[in-house]
C-alpha cells in the first residue's frame, strides 16, 4: 500500500512540475523577427539638446533605405564629433515599432507609431533614453 502510494504521489508531481514548465510561466528572452529598419522609418531623426555621459550633445540617426542607421553625435563640450553606421543585418527587428543592435552595446532603437519619433536606449553614450524627432 506504501509502495502505491508513493508511485502515486511521484505521478501527480511529475506532472505539476511538467505543467510549470510552460512559456506562460517560464517565457523566453524576446527572439527577433527580421533584420533590418522597415523603409517606412528612412529619414533624419535628431535632438540638438540631448544629455549625454559627456555633458549636452547633439544626435543625429539617418534610417537608410537599405534599413541600416547612419549616427552622428557632436558633444559640445569638448567639440568632438563620432560617426559610425550599423548595417541592416546587423540590426534585428523585434516588431513593427522596436529593433536592437546586435553589434556593440546592443543599443535600442523604438520608432513611435506615426515615425515621427525615436528614442533611444544607448548604454554607451547615455544613462538615459534620448528622443530624436524626425526632420
Amino acid at each position: 500500500m506504501t509502495k502505491k502510494i508513493f508511485l502515486f504521489t511521484l505521478l501527480v508531481s511529475s506532472f505539476l512540475v511538467i505543467s510549470c514548465g510552460n512559456d506562460s510561466t517560464n517565457p523566453e528572452t524576446e527572439k527577433p523577427i527580421g533584420t533590418g529598419i522597415d523603409t517606412k522609418y528612412v529619414g533624419t531623426y535628431e535632438n540638438n539638446a540631448a544629455e549625454g555621459k559627456n555633458g549636452t550633445m547633439q544626435v543625429i540617426y539617418e534610417v537608410t533605405t537599405d534599413g541600416g542607421i547612419n549616427t552622428t553625435i557632436n558633444y559640445y563640450s569638448n567639440g568632438q564629433t563620432y560617426t559610425g553606421a550599423l548595417l541592416a543585418k546587423e540590426i534585428d527587428k523585434y516588431s513593427d515599432t522596436k529593433y536592437k543592435s546586435s553589434f556593440g552595446a546592443g543599443e535600442t532603437f523604438e520608432f513611435s507609431a506615426d515615425g515621427s519619433s525615436l528614442t533611444i536606449t544607448s548604454p554607451s553614450i547615455s544613462d538615459n533614453p534620448i528622443v530624436l524627432t524626425k526632420k
